[in-house]
């Protein structure tokens, strides 16, 4: 994910809505509490999205 117009970092709200989960999903994955059922998504999207950023 690359900074937005504003040139700023991403927040937990954009990742959120880029990989479809809520933000307290992606809090969740940060404090590495995996045994809810959407941060395994979270993890398959930053695999995807690091591969494609190793691609190009």
């Amino acid at each position: 994910m690359s900074r937005t117009k504003t040139n700023r970092q991403p927040s937990m709200g954009d990742v959120a809505a880029a990989v479809g989960v809520s933000k307290t999903t992606i809090s969740r994955y940060l404090h590495g509490n995996f045994g809810y059922r959407g941060v395994s998504g979270v993890s398959r999207w930053l695999a995807d999205w690091g591969n494609d950023a190793h691609n190009h």
